[in-house]
């Protein structure tokens, strides 16, 4: 699926008229693209006699070990702006698993909220430095305002840096109702729609085909119907050996290391800054300058704004040798190959905030990994 690219000349101009007249809401960004027309669901099918290559997973492959925090918000993600002391008070946390997903389609509704607000083109403090934080800043550039991001960490040390990457709302909770489905819909097709123009090694965002065993699951049962192109099913999953029933669907893999400074670079371009530091309070943050306050903190969100929603959930990884693997597959956790490593996921740890890895568990996510591509009755190789 391919969408348009924005004219060049309704870019930066455009963005900057309609922030002028306090109309960007649905215009921003997404307002300039056309609607994803609503593909017809796969038949079941077989695959074709070409079997799909299988990862080397020789412990010589692999690179490192990994280990990162998700920032997750036990009633929903927090998206809303709340006036303080005369400041606006913008709040994007929370997100989980999602936070690569949902970033440009958060950023949206941010700059949407100071719009509606009335405010306009000034000096603003984005707290966070992950993608939701420098997504926020891209935009809020763009559209006139003067961007400071102030973080305790910038790529390539940030926690999205370690994310896998696949597109799908993962381990995220939107609220309750439809009034909260909707604005969750309108912000993943935002975000896909950003992502579809970024296509190509200069950002790092490929498509990709994603496997999976059975019926439909996860994440993509939660994407807006129509966003992605047809789910196919197989009686058996193109894989040497393998019997098991499944599917496959069309989606999109955003390469963090290469993502996240690209992005760095582009803020820089329209005059942004990047500057150091730690915030322990809210009194703290309320000391800086800035009358406008962009809340992008993830996990450090729960101390700082006294927020008891917000929960730790470790994930650990593993990287192997890059690989030519032209496909994604969620089965005895996952694979995404990239062009930095192929990663291997993962696991959920509630409550754990080291990012120092487990390598007894990082073991065991190889051998998992490995072990779904053993034909059955075969023992695995725990060479």
């Amino acid at each position: 699926m391919t969408v348009p690219p924005l004219p060049v000349s309704l870019s930066r101009r455009r963005f900057l008229e309609l922030a002028g007249r306090g109309a960007v809401g649905t215009a921003l960004l997404a307002g300039f693209w056309p609607t994803l027309a609503a593909p017809a669901r796969g038949q079941a099918t077989r695959p074709d006699e070409t079997m799909l290559p299988t990862p080397n997973f020789s412990p010589s492959q692999v690179l490192r070990y990994v280990a990162g925090i998700r920032p997750y918000r036990k009633k929903s993600i927090r998206l809303e702006l709340e006036p303080i002391e005369g400041r606006a008070l913008v709040h994007n946390y929370g997100h989980g698993g999602g936070g690569i997903t949902m970033a440009p389609g958060c950023a949206e509704e941010v700059a949407q909220m100071l719009a509606q607000a009335g405010v306009e083109p000034t000096d603003v403090a984005v707290l966070g430095g992950g993608i939701n934080g420098m997504t926020c800043a891209h935009d809020l550039l763009l559209l006139g305002h003067r961007v400071t991001i102030y973080s305790d960490k910038i790529t390539p040390n940030t926690t999205s840096d370690v994310a896998g990457g696949q597109f799908g709302p993962s381990f995220i909770r939107f609220g309750e109702g439809d009034e909260a489905q909707a604005r969750a819909d309108r912000m993943m097709v935002a975000s896909y729609r950003r992502y579809i123009r970024l296509l190509g090694d200069e950002w790092g965002v490929y498509e990709r085909d994603n496997y999976g065993v059975g019926e439909p699951h996860g994440s993509l049962s939660r994407l807006p119907d129509g966003l992605l192109p047809p789910v196919k099913l197989f009686d058996r999953l193109p894989f040497e050996g393998d019997l098991r029933p499944g599917y496959m669907y069309r989606t999109l893999l955003i390469t963090p290391p290469i993502y996240m400074p690209r992005l760095l670079k582009e803020i820089k371009s329209l005059g942004g800054r990047a500057v150091r530091r730690k915030f322990s309070s809210l009194r703290s943050v309320m000391k800086l300058r800035e009358k406008v306050i962009v809340n992008c903190l993830g996990l450090g969100a729960g101390k700082v704004m006294d927020d008891p929603a917000v929960t730790p959930f470790r994930g650990q990884l593993v990287h192997l040798k890059p690989q030519d693997l032209p496909y994604l597959l969620i089965g005895s956790g996952y694979i995404f190959p990239r062009p930095d490593a192929v990663v291997l996921g993962g696991t959920m740890e509630r409550g754990v905030i080291s990012t120092r890895p487990d390598k007894a568990m990082c073991k065991k996510i190889l051998e998992r990994n490995r072990d779904f591509f053993v034909p059955s009755g075969e023992a695995s190789d725990d060479s």
